[in-house]
């Protein structure tokens, strides 16, 4: 598997784990459309921004779109942000010897109206992360 595709699988087998889904905080990646009336959903995009040491490895930023309803205040932004970071920031995945993506610490955008949905209030969790290889 390519460094891209490698570091891609790693971050979404994040959401993948019974603690996270045990949330009930649904989450999809960029791209996929959601067929639930849920108002509240997270969407994972994976952003590759910069070659990494070798050609087997790359650095790059996990935007987390966190929606929730309108008029509930930033209080559940939070609260999910909160949960976002326990389960990412400072935190490593190993996949063999040779392969690691560790994530640093995150960040938390202000709450706006999203474009699409106004009932839906938007914000974003940020975090960088590296994704090591060996050759």
């Amino acid at each position: 598997m390519g460094k891209f595709s490698q570091a891609m699988v790693d971050i979404y087998s994040v959401f993948d784990q019974p603690e996270w889904k045990a949330l009930n905080i649904e989450t999809a990646p960029r791209g996929v459309i959601l067929t639930s009336t849920k108002n509240e959903f997270i969407r994972v995009s994976v952003v590759p921004a910069d070659k990494g040491l070798n050609k087997v490895s790359l650095s790059g930023i996990i935007i987390v779109d966190i929606f929730i309803a309108a008029g509930q205040g930033q209080k559940r932004q939070f609260l999910i942000a909160d949960e976002l970071e326990k389960f990412l920031a400072g935190k490593s995945i190993v996949t063999g010897l040779d392969k690691r993506t560790q994530f640093f610490e995150g960040s938390v955008s202000a709450l706006k109206p999203d474009a699409d949905n106004k009932s839906l209030l938007r914000s974003s969790y940020t975090i960088p992360f590296k994704h090591f290889g060996v050759i």
